[in-house]
């Protein structure tokens, strides 16, 4: 018998939209990573409150590399497979949603203080029923789930040394093989849409893992996250200001490949030695 899943419960357990459809896709997948799980949680609200993708895009993709990671072997197989994975996810989220972007979702900037706390107070008032992230989190699932059991099925070609932004920053900030696998559907803006930058989300996922780790069976803090609030910050000091990545990059990418050779070629060499130095402590 199919287990049925409550979303709305879910999502008031794990508190974060992106912790939330971490824990969902792999439950559905009958797996669970308490630390994985809970490090998401600052890419809820678009990257820490910055509006960009919906952090339940940023969870998904992340559990997704989870599962990819423990079925091949290689990065050459695994990696192309995440990445279309996460544009298949991508896909099936914007036709329920209408779009991507956290702050079109909500229809509130929550980057500054007073649109945060306007959030706060609307869906406080709105209650759990009529909770606009509560609905689109349960209405996507099914969708979400349909989705993803259709691509794991298709063929994808492998690449030779198959790499994202985001799993370049993993390998190069000392992550396991399995990390880099993880993170790689992230890179190129997520799932190569060209939005908020996937190297800046998986270098604060990973300070924030480290934190999880030292701290088992704690919660990370979400408003006050120093390490992810520093690495934003020196992030943001060198783009400009900007963490849309086709900003960033003055371009967009039309497949791995493509994104590949811009890696290749050294774009985006300054912002990724900047995430693998950084010290946030």
């Amino acid at each position: 018998m199919e287990k049925t899943i409550n979303v709305r419960e879910t999502f008031k357990e794990c508190m974060t939209c992106s912790r939330t459809y971490c824990h969902l896709i792999n439950e559905h997948f009958n797996d669970k990573h308490d630390a994985i799980e809970k490090a998401c949680d600052p890419l809820a609200g678009g990257i820490m409150n910055q509006g960009q993708q919906c952090g339940m895009l940023w969870g998904a993709s992340l559990a997704l590399g989870k599962k990819i990671a423990e079925t091949y072997a290689y990065p050459d197989e695994a990696i192309p497979k995440v990445v279309y994975l996460t544009e298949r996810v991508m896909e099936s989220f914007e036709v329920i949603a209408g779009t991507a972007i956290c702050k079109d979702i909500i229809e509130i900037d929550i980057s500054k203080t007073y649109g945060l706390l306007k959030f706060i107070v609307k869906t406080s008032i709105q209650g759990n029923k009529k909770n606009r992230c509560f609905a689109l989190a349960e209405d996507w699932y099914p969708e979400a789930i349909e989705t993803i059991t259709i691509a794991m099925g298709d063929d994808i070609p492998k690449i030779r040394i198959a790499e994202t932004c985001s799993s370049r920053l993993m390998f190069e900030m000392g992550g396991s093989p399995e990390d880099e696998i993880m993170v790689a559907g992230w890179g190129g803006g997520i799932g190569l849409s060209g939005h908020g930058c996937g190297a800046l989300a998986t270098a604060i996922w990973k300070v924030t893992k480290q934190w999880c780790d030292d701290h088992p069976g704690k919660n990370p803090p979400y408003f006050n996250n120093r390490p992810a609030k520093k690495i934003l910050k020196a992030f943001k000091e060198m783009t400009g200001g900007t963490l849309v990545c086709k900003e960033i990059c003055g371009r967009s990418f039309n497949s791995l490949e493509d994104h590949m050779d811009h890696l290749e070629k050294g774009r985006c060499d300054k912002l990724i030695g900047l995430l693998r130095d950084f010290n946030p402590n």
